[in-house]
């Protein structure tokens, strides 16, 4: 190298590379806010390149869901002269009955509710696919119970379902009168409240089994009749008195279907 001449920078890639070449204990003294996820997730700032993966699919899944219901709006027109095979959007609302396995504590004590949007697609009269987006709030609630710890919880998050929907029965020309739903149902929890489960004590979202069973009691309204449990341990850690924490409720409301 010239006297004089400053030493050239290595790029970017060089030294990730160099660095990666490093022992992890050494990447991190070298390197602690690249390479190190800190304890509290809420430190990363939104929209940067450590922003954890998850929470972008996160926002990527609202963002299908609402083109979804953005096409249901465009193709209806075109589908007025077909009462089968058409798209159908429309609310939801109910009330949820909560309970937790893991919390030592009985019955489904804890009160909630939900309500959103709903889209879906008839393949025929019996066949739909079914979309949902969703605010609720669950938990659990300890009645007579004498536990060590209070495991009692109250947990709100944003739901995204999405169902195969089978329709059976006879009804109205186009619409059967009972109808089945199955599907995952994504949580993704933005609160939690409770003397010892707090938000940085379970995990920031999860995968629940949803089933459900709805009677039509006109074309465009339904009385559902759901469950849903959790596929998922939500502890980020063991506790002194449980190493589980799994959610489940039951929730009984009305979904109105306003393209019927």
């Amino acid at each position: 190298m010239e006297k004089g001449k400053p030493r050239q920078q290595p790029n970017l890639f060089s030294r990730i590379w160099r660095l990666s070449l490093l022992p992890a204990s050494r990447q991190r003294e070298m390197n602690p806010v690249a390479l190190r996820r800190p304890a509290n997730r809420s430190q990363w700032p939104l929209g940067s390149p450590q922003w954890p993966r998850h929470q972008k699919n996160v926002r990527r899944l609202f963002l299908v869901f609402a083109i979804c219901l953005f096409t249901c709006c465009l193709v209806q027109v075109e589908a007025q002269n077909d009462p089968v095979r058409k798209f159908h959007f429309g609310a939801s609302g109910g009330l949820i009955a909560s309970q937790i396995d893991g919390d030592a504590l009985n019955g489904f004590h804890k009160i909630g509710y939900q309500f959103g949007l709903l889209g879906g697609f008839a393949f025929n009269e019996a066949h739909w696919f079914v979309m949902e987006l969703q605010y609720g709030n669950y938990g659990s609630k300890k009645k007579n119970e004498d536990v060590e710890e209070n495991l009692e919880s109250k947990i709100s998050s944003i739901n995204v379902l999405l169902g195969y929907s089978l329709r059976f029965g006879d009804s109205w020309d186009g619409v059967r009168k009972f109808r089945l739903i199955v599907g995952p149902k994504y949580h993704r929890i933005i609160n939690v409240d409770g003397p010892t489960i707090s938000k940085e004590t379970l995990k920031n979202q999860f995968i629940a089994l949803h089933l459900g069973f709805s009677y039509a009691v006109s074309p465009s309204l339904l009385l559902d009749l759901t469950y849903t449990h959790s596929l998922m341990n939500l502890l980020e850690e063991p506790l002194a008195t449980t190493d589980t924490y799994v959610p489940y409720y039951l929730s009984v409301g009305v979904s109105y279907y306003v393209s019927e």
